[in-house]
């Protein structure tokens, strides 16, 4: 069923963070080029956006792999 099927709340909280996270990167990314001047966009927010993407990528496969 769903990815958080027998899971006690501590690990509810962390898929939910992790997918918050991603959703956190996404919206980074989407920043950083809708406000990329002629240089293109800025290589430290990207690096964060990617960064904090992956992290809650690894948050919510951490859960999914306990369950």
């Amino acid at each position: 069923m769903g990815g958080t099927g027998g899971m006690g709340g501590m690990g509810k909280t962390i898929f939910y963070f992790g997918r918050f996270a991603q959703l956190i990167g996404m919206w980074l990314l989407l920043v950083d080029l809708f406000t990329a001047g002629p240089m293109g966009p800025s290589p430290k927010l990207f690096a964060v956006g990617v960064g904090v993407f992956l992290a809650g990528w690894a948050a919510s496969r951490a859960t999914k792999r306990s369950s």
